[in-house]
């Protein structure tokens, strides 16, 4: 879990740390839930998708609620 966290966290592109906060939610979803500020907010569409994904497996419904008002059809 401290390698996913810190991959989330801190991640060369947003594709690694999405999926190590996907794998993330799994295990641990305070410490998911804690990471998924960032990628719903990220510049690209694709990494809002995947964090509503995450935000949907944590319970997070504040950050789904957001994310379903994107500008982005797709997410």
């Amino acid at each position: 879990v401290p390698q996913l966290d810190s991959l989330a966290r801190a991640a060369r592109t947003w594709q690694q740390g999405v999926h190590a906060l996907a794998s993330l939610a799994r295990l641990d979803t305070a410490r998911a839930r804690s990471r998924l500020v960032p990628y719903a907010a990220h510049p690209a569409w694709q990494a809002r998708a995947w964090a509503a994904r995450v935000a949907r497996a944590v319970g997070d419904s504040a950050t789904l609620r957001r994310l379903a008002r994107d500008t982005a059809p797709n997410v």
